[in-house]
Order: C-alpha cells, then structure tokens, then sequence
C-alpha cells in the first residue's frame, strides 16, 4: 500500500480544535493551522541558532499519522544534523490526531 497525501484523503485528518468542522476545505485549513502553530511555538530556536547557517535555513519534514493518531516514520532533511534533531523533537511531540479516511 503506498502513502496517501493529505490532498487526497476524503475524510480530512483531524485535531480536537479542528474536529467539529464540517466542511472538508476548511477543516484542512484549520488543521495545518494548527500543525503550523504548534511547530512555531514548540521549536527551540535559542538551541539550534549557532548551528544554523547564514541565510535561509530549509527544513524538509515527512511523516504518517497511524491508524491510533500517533506521528510514525518521521523522516527529516535539513543543513545541519541539529536542525534535523530539533525538527525530528517537536514533529514526534505532535498532539494526538484523528487519522483520516481514504476509501
């Protein structure tokens, strides 16, 4: 079986906040909203500062959520290995979701 994208789910994956929404558009929406928010707040950025390199740093991040709503197979890629460890932290403390279904 091969990995679905979000864009191609019926039933969109959900969080708590965004679980009453009934509309798909919007529930996806609030749900990267949310992802987004909970990155920026729980990213440590005094830590990995010095390991940065100037300019722009890009982050590439990929993972599942399972069948229970729990964060699996997190695969990162980044400039540095400690940008890669930070991002790999605070993508494996992800809150619970409610997976999506894709018939």
């Amino acid at each position: 079986m091969f990995p679905l994208l979000l864009i191609m789910i019926e039933k969109s994956l959900t969080t708590k906040a965004s679980q009453h929404i009934h509309d798909q558009k919007k529930q996806k929406e609030c749900f990267s909203q949310e992802v987004n928010r909970f990155i920026h707040t729980k990213f440590d950025i005094e830590t990995i500062t010095p390991f940065a390199k100037p300019g722009a740093n890009r982050i590439y991040a990929r993972f599942k959520i399972d069948k229970k709503g729990n964060t699996t197979d997190i695969q990162v890629r980044a400039s540095t290995i400690e940008l890669e460890k930070e991002t790999n932290r605070v993508i494996g403390s992800l809150p619970h979701m409610f997976p999506g279904e894709h018939k």
